[in-house]
């Protein structure tokens, strides 16, 4: 699966309510998102939500620190303000 594919997968599911599935496309994505920060802030954004749905609260919020990093890191002020409501 590619990464856009992945991601879509990702997305989709967790608009589901499908949380552990969305959590296993977010890894595959994470692993083939090399050199695209914005997503990968995206990605670890989505993997938060999904954590905190599942009621898992330190992996969700390791998560939103982690995707609140590479958002600043790469200068993506949008993401670092949805990712804030997360944290």
């Amino acid at each position: 699966m590619s990464l856009d594919e992945a991601a879509a997968v990702a997305y989709k599911a967790l608009q589901a309510g499908n949380h552990e599935e969305a959590l296993q496309a977010i890894s595959q994505a994470l692993s083939l998102c090399h050199g695209r920060p914005h997503l990968q802030a995206r990605l670890l954004s989505w993997e938060g939500q999904a954590y905190q749905q599942l009621q898992q609260l330190g992996p969700a919020q390791k998560s939103v620190l982690q995707g609140l990093a590479v958002a600043r890191k790469c200068g993506d002020q949008d993401g670092v303000s949805a990712l804030r409501i997360l944290h």
